[in-house]
């Protein structure tokens, strides 16, 4: 695969085997906000399997998602569109092929089936959990606010989660976007791989019927993975045996007539104060960052490494990774944000470039060491590694193995030591509490009955929990005895990190449960923490989940950065998040 870019958008274009130019080439469709961060993976190894079959495939990201550009206009479901349209005519020029497939995910589904209403080149949809109508795609993003504890918005009003900060004017668009009234034009062929049943997708299947599409539908069995939180990157990925034969039924690959082509290109993305190209790295070159620096390539001592959260791919849940990246080019310095091996657009250090990983036990020292000396190839000569969750635990030990690094920048840090084969689900858990709300608030045989809740868990967590308990009461009591104290993996940590020396910043979100842990281990405060700073911010959650969280995480990243870098070649400039716009004129009046 190779990295493309074109009207602002970042993609991917995996070529066929033998490089050549398909009559028919396929378009992935990507979903949005959680949907985004679990495909990403799967449908990196989709894009694999279908250019292996011998359909050229190109993969991208919406403007205003992934390593895009922000949108330049207020209707984001527009522009959403237009850059489908866009995709299409882009993929054709560079493979030559006649016609294309559109597949897309969840709401990318939708956004798919609108686009082969407006086309005639479109010869099949394949429809992967779409979302048939808006309002339930709207629906639902309301309630995962009201679920951080925002209140839900008015209808029809703006609404900011995640990635997503759409207007009122895109929110009322979406809403109002409804399968069942889209029509296909034959001969287009439709595919929709679903576990939902029901009147709605009965109404949908119906029409387009009746206006001559050749529609079916198909069991959602062995693409589940598509949808699997990305902390569960360690089981298998999806099987799209299913898809492909009814693919290679519907529109057989064939080679491309010879003629002129225009080549998808690979160009710097820009935008305001920064600037970003594709780096592909490591002893093959299968590891993957996006290099972001300050408009100009200005040059500056010190870059900043972003690692992975859980599973999530490198532009981060919300694209945390994005933001921070953006806002640190904005302030003069340098960043490269990347995927472990295994994650994202990442191939891992075998030849097989899908083998799972775990996104606690995997050892990310050799990534984060590749990473490191790319950016020392570039001449920077200063080194600082930000990471969230899980992130913030293999940049702490990246940290501990390569004397190159002298800032670490660690949000909601989870564990300083993780227990081999423990279950990663249940990391973020605080105690066996979350699991006896969870039963007062559903039954408790349904709950057991359901597949995704295993006992496992509840008792891992109460073992732990006991033990850390026990722990941290003997500690305390000798603390206050005077008696001296054995040093522990985390005070061993950050005691080597310090004779480097090394500076810690040390961010949660209150009650987090990784700060729970932190301060049983160093005292409330930090009280016995002279190597680093510890910082609890009210105004954020554990995965900073809407944009003025990510703002004030930033922020504190940067006046972090900013006290340690007197007399260095980086301006420092505060504040550094600059938000875009998301409500129209009229809705501001």
């Amino acid at each position: 695969m190779r990295p493309v870019s074109f009207g602002g958008c970042f993609g991917w274009l995996h070529p066929t085997q033998a490089g050549i130019g398909a009559d028919t080439a396929v378009l992935l469709c990507s979903g949005l906000a959680n949907d985004k961060l679990t495909g990403h993976r799967p449908l990196r190894l989709l894009a694999d399997m279908l250019a292996s079959a011998g359909y050229p495939t190109l993969r991208f990201d919406y403007p205003g998602t992934g390593d895009s550009c922000d949108p330049v206009t207020v209707d984001d479901w527009a522009q959403w569109q237009h850059s489908i349209h866009m995709a299409i005519d882009c993929l054709r020029a560079d493979t030559g092929a006649r016609r294309v497939v559109l597949a897309g995910l969840r709401i990318g589904a939708t956004l798919a089936a609108l686009a082969a209403e407006r086309r005639d080149d479109v010869a099949a949809l394949v429809l992967l959990e779409p979302v048939l109508r808006g309002q339930s795609f709207i629906r639902g993003l309301a309630t995962e606010l009201s679920l951080a504890g925002v209140p839900p918005p008015a209808p029809d009003a703006a609404l900011d989660l995640y990635e997503l900060r759409l207007s009122a004017e895109t929110v009322r668009n979406i809403a109002q976007t409804d399968l069942s009234g889209v029509r296909i034009p034959p001969p287009c062929r439709v595919a929709i791989f679903t576990a939902q049943s029901g009147p709605v997708l009965s109404n949908v299947v119906a029409h387009w019927k009746t206006g001559g599409a050749d529609v079916i539908c198909r069991d959602f069995a062995g693409l589940e993975p598509l949808l699997r939180p990305t902390f569960m990157n360690h089981e298998a990925g999806p099987d799209p045996t299913a898809l492909l034969r009814w693919l290679r039924q519907a529109v057989p690959a064939t080679p491309a007539a010879p003629g002129p082509r225009a080549a998808l290109a690979d160009r710097p993305l820009q935008g305001d104060g920064w600037s970003e190209s594709p780096l592909q790295f490591g002893d093959r070159a299968q590891l993957f960052g996006m290099l972001c620096r300050p408009a100009g390539y200005a040059q500056g001592d010190l870059a900043v490494v972003i690692v992975n959260a859980s599973g999530d791919p490198h532009f981060g849940g919300g694209r945390l990774g994005v933001d921070l990246a953006r806002g640190l080019a904005r302030a003069g310095i340098a960043s490269l944000r990347m995927d472990f091996a295994g994650i994202g657009d990442s191939l891992h250090w075998t030849a097989a470039g899908d083998t799972p990983t775990h996104v606690m036990e995997t050892d990310r020292t050799r990534d984060m060491r590749a990473a490191v000396d790319a950016l020392e190839a570039l001449g920077y000569r200063r080194f600082a590694v930000q990471g969230l969750c899980s992130g913030a635990y293999h940049a702490l030990h990246c940290g501990l193995s390569d004397a190159r690094v002298e800032r670490l920048l660690l949000v909601n840090l989870p564990v300083f030591e993780w227990q081999r084969g423990a279950p990663v689900e249940h990391l973020l858990v605080s105690g066996p509490s979350h699991y006896l709300r969870r039963m007062s608030e559903e039954n408790v045989f349904t709950l057991l009955r359901r597949r995704n809740f295993d006992l496992r868990g509840p008792l891992f967590v109460l073992r732990t929990r006991l033990a850390e308990r026990l722990y941290f009461a003997g500690l305390s009591l000798a603390r206050r005895l005077g008696v001296k104290e054995r040093t522990g993996f985390a005070r061993e940590c950050l005691e080597l990190l310090a004779r480097r020396p090394a500076s810690m910043l040390f961010l949660f979100a209150p009650g987090d449960a990784g700060l729970k842990r932190f301060e049983r281990e160093f005292g409330p405060g930090g009280m016995w923490l002279p190597w680093g700073t510890l910082s609890i911010e009210p105004g954020i959650d554990h995965s900073l989940s809407r944009s003025e969280m990510r703002g004030i995480a930033t922020d504190h990243m940067l006046r972090f950065l900013k006290s340690g870098l007197d007399g260095a070649r980086n301006p420092i400039e505060a504040p550094i998040m600059r938000r875009r716009e998301t409500t129209s004129a009229a809705a501001a009046s």
